[in-house]
């Protein structure tokens, strides 16, 4: 039996370069993640109350393109879900990071 760690698949691992480039490589934290899953990923980023799950559905996507779930730290409210671009995630990680007022809605 294999208990070795599975890698991420390239287009989740590319999501985790983005983000460690744009705010810094130790901003990232690690929420509800496993490196069993190799086709998604959660953390949430330094100073910002939210978490981000981004999924691949198991590889079915199209390059690129993800099932995200952006929650409200603590836990309790889903501010946002969509499938949407790297581009986009990181314009909607971009507004979390910035005041409440202007957080996506699921009208953006």
């Amino acid at each position: 039996m294999n208990c070795e760690p599975k890698m991420k698949i390239s287009s989740v691992e590319n999501v985790i370069r983005a983000f460690r480039a744009r705010y810094g490589r130790d901003a990232l934290v690690p929420y509800a993640d496993s490196d069993d899953d190799a086709y998604g990923t959660s953390f949430m980023i330094n100073d910002v109350p939210a978490t981000f799950s981004v999924l691949t559905q198991d590889g079915t996507l199209p390059e690129g393109q993800y099932d995200i779930q952006i929650e409200s730290y603590p836990p309790g409210d889903y501010l946002f879900t969509n499938i949407v671009s790297l581009e986009e995630l990181l314009r909607l990680a971009d507004l979390m990071a910035g005041p409440q007022e202007q957080w996506p809605t699921q009208q953006d």
